[in-house]
């Protein structure tokens, strides 16, 4: 794709989860294990604790705390298509959960799609993560540490839209994820967390793009959510690949950036200031505002090349910042669309007096809230006001089938041989190496 022209890359997920068998069980690793052997999606399967699905994601245990983790596949520069495939991923997720329980009668097994174990203190919790990853050039922004630094204003301020909310002892928080944050951008992911990975793995064997692994978002809650937060994502990108966040009208980045991740979370007024590299002092709102101005004149700019979809997601995005803009903010009018809100008026709902207060029961709503395989009927109504943007049957197809990406070659190369090895840029056949060298679909090879 030309240098000048509008970047429509490649994305995907991570999702780590935690999972709970009633009555409880002490064997987290075995338990994991059958749930992995238990999904009924999987393509191949490379070892007791890794497999491949018949989508062209990925299903695992993950070593480091021993947790269930999925992956989307290649997911191609659109939000419809991403939330179809996140939307597969957990109902995989529920599926395995349903075969394991029916195998063991009366034991159940519950996944948890949170990012804390409960509203304890950081240092007294595990923490589970939701990795975003974006395929991008380095042409006009021409290594690593600098896309993470151009889109830091972006990741910090985001979290108003794309948090899914916590209630813990000492009130209630937009983002799960903010007070374990340790870093504005690192090379290890898992310890002292950054919130934007600078790791050099790039999944591609091309010098001239690079992955972006963001690593400080929420696990979404509700679908909206899902379209919302990668639609957002994908335009500030491409925005990013033409040079117009740099620099960002008088925006630079938070000069302390973790500090503006924890206090932009814990402000529901959205009026918290934090101060820029610059001097310049500027709210959550005033970043996100002028964001979306500057993918406004993107699309002006290129509008023959700009899909439909980019500008639906810009129209949502305004009316959400003008609506956090209000006196008193209106958060009926945000449970459809933002998970933080869904679940505040949900905990509000079950106060006697609209306050939010940590006690037993709200402890409780906080932790169920996240179940995916059997929730409560208070739970399921509320998650239900989401307004929908994908079909039943998306989903049904996303469970099952890869998107038109380099996930779809490596599907149809496990289908049609027998596969000794691979990884996401490498087939090892009886008769062949293949590599898979960049994530968009090669015609080349068998799809």
């Amino acid at each position: 794709m030309e240098e000048s022209s509008v970047w429509q890359g490649v994305c995907g997920f991570e999702i780590e989860t935690s999972l709970v068998q009633v009555p409880r069980r002490n064997d987290t690793a075995a338990h994991c294990l059958e749930l992995l052997s238990s999904c009924p999606h999987l393509i191949l399967t490379q070892s007791s604790s890794s497999a491949w699905l018949k989508n062209g994601g990925r299903f695992y245990i993950e070593g480091i705390g021993c947790h269930p983790e999925i992956t989307s596949p290649e997911c191609g520069w659109n939000p419809f298509e991403t939330t179809a495939y996140f939307l597969a991923a957990t109902q995989i997720l529920r599926d395995s959960a349903t075969f394991l329980s029916d195998e063991r009668k009366a034991k159940r097994t519950l996944i948890f799609l949170n990012n804390e174990s409960s509203g304890k203190p950081r240092d007294s919790n595990k923490s589970w993560g939701f990795h975003e990853n974006y395929f991008v050039p380095l042409t006009v922004i021409p290594t690593i540490e600098k896309w993470c630094r151009e889109i830091l204003p972006f990741l910090v301020t985001r979290q108003v839209l794309s948090g899914s909310g916590i209630l813990r002892k000492d009130g209630f928080e937009i983002s799960q994820k903010a007070r374990h944050i340790m870093q504005a951008s690192s090379i290890p992911a898992t310890t002292n967390k950054p919130i934007v990975n600078a790791r050099p793995e790039t999944l591609t064997n091309n010098k001239d793009f690079t992955r972006i692994h963001v690593t400080s978002g929420d696990t979404p809650v509700i679908e909206f959510q899902v379209w919302l937060n990668f639609g957002i994502a994908m335009m500030v990108f491409s925005a990013a690949n033409l040079g117009l966040l740099s620099p960002l009208r008088g925006i630079t980045a938070p000069h302390d950036p973790v500090n503006a991740f924890k206090q932009i979370s814990l402000d529901l007024s959205f009026k918290s200031q934090f101060q820029t590299e610059d001097g310049y002092f500027a709210t959550a709102l005033d970043v996100q505002k002028i964001l979306l101005d500057t993918v406004g004149e993107m699309i002006v700019q290129h509008d023959d090349k700009i899909p439909v979809w980019m500008a639906d997601v810009c129209l949502e995005w305004e009316n959400i910042l003008n609506l956090l803009s209000k006196n008193p903010v209106p958060f009926e009018a945000l449970e459809d669309t933002l998970g933080w809100a869904n679940k505040l008026l949900l905990l509000k709902r079950c106060s006697r007096d609209g306050s939010v207060f940590y006690n037993d029961t709200t402890k409780k709503i906080e932790v169920i809230y996240h179940e995916i395989t059997s929730p409560p009927e208070a739970i399921r109504n509320a998650k239900d006001l989401s307004r929908r943007v994908v079909k039943p049957e998306d989903v049904v197809k996303a469970v099952e089938t890869p998107p038109e990406t380099r996930a779809r070659n490596r599907v149809a190369i496990i289908n049609s041989q027998h596969v000794h090895y691979l990884n996401w840029t490498h087939i090892k056949t009886e008769s062949e190496n293949i590599a898979l060298d960049m994530p968009f679909l090669d015609s080349s090879l068998p799809h």
